[in-house]
């Protein structure tokens, strides 16, 4: 029995056929955080790790980065003052995965926070290194039940009584907002008019970078490492990010849709990689390594499926992200609980085919998700191993800050449950620029010419959802 008889947090369900409606017009308020079941915008039906959707709007608490404090510490500190409050007085059956919590980004150069490593000094094309929300309030989605509603914790009120009443009045202000814009709503259709882009390297440079992580290799410095080009053009005068995301998830429909407002930058991510996911006890992680272009001609996509199941390389740099994965989550798990579930795995998405590995692990009980993000980041699968020193040979080869790319989204909640993904397929507006990157693992098998083709293939639906391009990528012969 819950005390007093207040069960929090409230709910007030909703037509699911109003959802996307109301995701919508929540896309054009500020520090708003939508995380995207990409299959609903696909013909495949949604599956467990793509069943929910999730809008969190109008913070109680912005994070932003300082550039001294761990980012991690941070949030833990926050997520420890609700805890205990939120787990008194929930209902866990009747709720959705996410009722509230951080929000937000771990950019790439948060690795600097955890190691004594020097990374390239961010630039205004870069996003910063940390920035996100504490949310009381969220819009869901049950893509699989098709259910929709609102819900709200009451936070940062933390007596129940008070709680109470906070959550009754902004639930009601949410649907009386989200009402009133829907009668008189017309989304506005992205026109794709962006026709180059310029880029860090060139394609001889890019293949003379790979040529190096080679050698670095051969000479015992790294087992691999992944190597990225950035891509970049003016930001028109009436460049719209909503609604460029909208037509990302529309070309790109992806596992882990995701759109932040952070203020002066955007982020617009449709990526296919899991990093963690934390419920209850159980850790979970799916890194990626292997990657093929699916054409939709069956015999040419079997042909492609066959080779990349069969490639020595693909495999090789899989299975050891994987050991540097186990590893990692190792530090917080229970002794000997750390299982490889599915190794080196076809799975398919829009346009590639990808091996994806699948890890879980039962994390120690004082374990914090925080903690356990912290351990296991950056990810290996965009660093590579050992991560460390492949960290350095990244940021020595590549010259610029990632930023948002190859970093993490994630949600963390007052009640400790945790998923995140890896920022890949991901372009981030700036007040004057629109950049995204594409990248690949590189090994002593990897040839040059055909880690570049990869990038072009990586980034063709990108390219696509901002300049109704080819899916084919374009030449970029100019450096920035």
């Amino acid at each position: 029995m819950h005390k007093n008889n207040i069960t929090l947090p409230l709910t007030h369900l909703l037509d699911y056929a109003d959802y996307e409606i109301f995701a919508r017009i929540l896309l054009d308020t500020p520090r708003v955080a939508r995380f995207d079941s990409g299959r609903q915008y696909s013909e495949h039906p949604p599956q467990e790790d793509a069943r929910y959707s999730f809008v969190a709007f109008d913070p109680f608490k912005i994070f932003v980065d300082d550039g001294l404090s761990n980012p991690f510490e941070r949030v833990k500190a926050e997520l420890e003052k609700y805890k205990s409050v939120f787990e008194s007085h929930q209902d866990p059956e009747s709720l959705p995965p996410f009722c509230g919590g951080f929000a937000g980004v771990f950019a790439y150069e948060c690795a600097g926070h955890l190691e004594k490593i020097t990374l390239p000094v961010r630039d205004e094309k870069t996003a910063p290194a940390f920035f996100g929300g504490l949310y009381d309030t969220v819009l869901y989605a049950d893509h699989l039940k098709k259910e929709a509603g609102l819900l709200s914790t009451g936070f940062p009120e933390t007596a129940i009584f008070a709680r109470r009443k906070h959550a009754e009045s902004r639930l009601e202000a949410a649907r009386i907002f989200l009402k009133q814009k829907a009668e008189n709503f017309k989304p506005v259709t992205y026109k794709p008019i962006i026709e180059a882009f310029t880029c860090n390297f060139t394609r001889d440079s890019y293949q003379t970078a790979v040529s190096r992580i080679i050698e670095y290799i051969r000479a015992g410095d790294i087992f691999q490492a992944n190597i990225s080009r950035r891509l970049r053009a003016e930001k028109p005068k009436d460049f719209n990010a909503p609604a460029f995301y909208t037509r990302l998830c529309s070309v790109n429909p992806a596992p882990f849709g995701f759109y932040f407002d952070a203020g002066d930058y955007q982020i617009c991510s449709a990526s296919p990689e899991r990093f963690i996911k934390i419920d209850d006890d159980l850790i979970e992680t799916r890194p990626i390594k292997g990657t093929r272009r699916k054409t939709g001609d069956p015999a040419e996509d079997l042909v492609s499926r066959a080779e990349l199941e069969n490639s020595v390389k693909d495999r090789a740099e899989n299975i050891m992200i994987a050991d540097l994965l186990r590893n990692d989550l190792s530090k917080q798990a229970v002794t000997g609980s750390v299982s490889v579930k599915k190794l080196c795995a076809l799975e398919e998405y829009q346009g590639l085919f990808h091996l994806v590995t699948h890890i879980t692990a039962q994390r120690l009980p004082k374990a914090h998700p925080c903690d356990i993000l912290r351990d296991c980041f950056p990810g290996g699968s965009i660093t590579g191993a050992p991560k460390i020193r492949a960290t350095e040979i990244i940021a020595e080869t590549e010259g610029v800050a990632r930023g948002a790319y190859c970093g993490v989204a994630a949600y963390i909640g007052f009640d400790g449950r945790l998923d995140s993904n890896i920022l890949i397929r991901t372009v981030t507006v700036s007040p004057r620029d629109i950049v995204f990157h594409t990248g690949g693992g590189i090994t002593t098998l990897s040839d040059p010419e055909e880690e570049y083709v990869e990038t072009e293939i990586k980034m063709r639906y990108l390219v696509k959802a901002l300049c109704d391009a080819p899916a084919t990528g374009q030449e970029t012969d100019t450096n920035v």
